[in-house]
């Protein structure tokens, strides 16, 4: 690693803001800006967005290279290059191994990515020939870190009735046991509108639990450290990918919002034009949100006060615990009723849903897929 490690920033796109509470709360829908104007909730938006996020770019200097790579010839040169590249550190080690793993594929393993072949990968074809690979090599050297693959159900999700399967999670564990998860990821072999709604609500819903059940077992956040608690997800369709948060704006306020989108270069011209690295740039944005949230945790569950001084002064020195309710609300869930019923709900609030977020890739304008929109039919290429 260079003595100078270089930094970068990026801003955060607010997709969706929901108030916790149950009036505007239920079994996911989301609607208070509905009832605003676009210019007032445009404003509102604007205001949610979080500051500059500054993290260290695990980039090597050999990727340079990669911005001549227009044939097989460069594309060896590109990965000998690479090859011969010394590691200063682990994380160099990691970072070289992707670097080798997509140039190799490209050059010895092409037909990967002809047409007709992408066309008919299912969604484990993906997970298992191009991202688990680069996920496990970047992040599975971390004690602390366990990646869980299949369809696996959250226990903060459980413990608050939700039924909600994820294709990968990201746990954090101390001395070989599982402490709780803080990050997650869906995947889709395809761009599809429905299915990206579907998994973002429940990405959404997951991290909002996760925030929940830190606020719960750390006692002594501040209203500084709750304010401060990032949790990410990852959406993954095809080779398309985005990294987004979801954090507490303030008390009984959620915000969701995209952080950086990136691609597994299924092309020359995407090797020359900066998809490799901006993959590892979303790796290390991912490492820094996870650092903070394991260093946020630790410091949540020790007391900092200083009983003494309370004893001096004739102050109570038992910890007043933060009220839960005041930050976050519990999800509430109708009771069961006829399954033709339950069935006809969850379409309504499917289709509120889709409508909601139409509304707001149409009415608020620092969102970068509201050129996508087109009356009354939302494409979302752009967006990925």
């Amino acid at each position: 690693m260079l003595a100078a490690t270089p930094l970068a920033q990026v801003n955060g796109d607010v997709v969706c803001a929901m108030f916790l509470t149950k009036q505007f709360w239920r079994e996911g829908r989301f609607s208070f800006l509905r009832h605003c104007s676009s210019n007032v909730a445009s404003r509102i938006i604007s205001q949610l967005s979080c500051k500059d996020i500054t993290y260290e770019d695990l980039n090597l200097p050999c990727s340079n290279l990669f911005s001549v790579v227009n044939d097989n010839r460069s594309l060896k040169k590109a990965l000998m290059n690479v090859e011969s590249y010394e590691d200063a550190e682990d994380d160099d080690e990691n970072v070289k191994d992707i670097y080798k793993y997509i140039l190799k594929m490209h050059l010895k393993k092409s037909f990967y990515f002809h047409t007709d072949r992408i066309k008919m990968y299912s969604e484990q074809d993906f997970i298992i020939k191009f991202w688990a690979y680069a996920f496990e090599t970047f992040f599975g050297d971390n004690q602390n870190l366990f990646i869980h693959w299949g369809d696996t159900t959250p226990k903060s999700c459980a413990q608050n009735n939700l039924i909600i399967r994820l294709d990968m999670r990201m746990m954090m564990m101390k001395n070989g046991k599982f402490l709780m998860d803080t990050a997650n990821c869906e995947y889709a072999a395809k761009i599809n509108s429905s299915k990206l709604y579907k998994d973002r609500l429940k990405l959404v819903l997951s991290g909002y639990t996760y925030i929940k059940n830190i606020i719960n077992s750390c006692p002594h956040l501040d209203q500084g450290d709750i304010l401060s608690i990032k949790i990410p997800y990852l959406q993954i369709m095809g080779f398309k990918a985005v990294v987004s948060i979801v954090r507490i704006q303030d008390k009984g306020l959620l915000v969701t919002e995209d952080l950086m989108r990136f691609t597994f270069p299924f092309t020359k011209k995407q090797i020359r034009t900066g998809a490799i690295t901006q993959l590892i740039k979303a790796f290390s944005l991912i490492k820094h949100l996870l650092s903070n949230l394991e260093n946020i945790i630790e410091e949540g569950k020790i007391d900092d006060d200083n009983d003494l001084m309370k004893i001096i002064t004739d102050e109570s020195t038992k910890k007043i615990k933060s009220d839960l309710k005041l930050w976050v609300e519990d999800i509430v869930s109708e009771a069961n009723g006829d399954e033709e019923e339950e069935e006809e709900e969850e379409e309504e609030e499917e289709e509120e849903a889709l409508r909601f977020l139409i509304f707001l890739l149409n009415n608020v304008k620092i969102q970068p897929a509201v050129s996508c929109y087109n009356k009354n039919r939302l494409s979302i290429s752009n967006m990925w």
